[in-house]
């Protein structure tokens, strides 16, 4: 199997599962990542420039019409919803989704109309339910999804909504999520590598 994109999905708790995740992958990953995280507007906000130190990816904020492309990781952008089509990135200004502006279920189920069994949907810490529907949508059209093993989530509320409602879920530990995406992915020597558990 080729996956060809990686989507992440998180709110409370998020930004510091992401610095492990990404620390996690090596140097010698590529499959590009786009991170669908529940935040605030402000004028200080550089959530882009942080991450950009766990990872030798380019992290760049989201723009409208930017074609996906390995070796990048795309940051959703705080009050637009992040849709994907044709492989290229577009924003809306849609009024919020599950009160979330950038919405989990948008994103993930643009991605999965786009890509279908080539993705990999990820469900990480968050204190909402947005990414339930989204994550349906990414299994029904035959892509990959992970969650985060309540266990080790910051918030548990979407993780355990997520295992509840899709059977088939590969629910890992935060610490062992990157080695799992590695072997996916087709990389040996990954970081704390290990089969996932339901």
């Amino acid at each position: 199997m080729k996956y060809e994109l990686i989507i992440f999905g998180c709110s409370f708790g998020g930004f510091q599962a992401m610095q492990i995740i990404l620390d996690g992958l090596g140097t010698d990953f590529v499959t590009p990542i786009v991170l669908v995280q529940h935040r605030d507007k402000s004028p200080g906000d550089l959530l882009s420039q942080i991450l950009q130190r766990s990872t030798h990816m380019k992290v760049q904020d989201a723009d409208d019409g930017m074609k996906i492309a390995a070796g990048n990781l795309y940051v959703a952008p705080a009050s637009y919803h992040l849709l994907i089509d044709n492989k290229a990135i577009s924003l809306s200004c849609e009024l919020p989704v599950q009160h979330a502006q950038p919405s989990i279920d948008v994103a993930f189920d643009t991605a999965s109309l786009s890509y279908g069994s080539n993705l990999i949907g990820v469900v990480l810490t968050s204190s909402s339910i947005d990414g339930v529907a989204g994550a349906k949508s990414i299994v029904n059209r035959a892509g990959a999804l992970i969650v985060q093993d309540p266990a080790t989530a910051e918030s548990v509320t979407l993780p355990k909504a997520v295992i509840a409602a899709v059977d088939n879920a590969h629910v890992v530990p935060l610490e062992n999520i990157a080695g799992v995406l590695r072997q996916m992915c087709n990389i040996r020597g990954g970081k704390n590598a290990q089969r996932s558990s339901r």
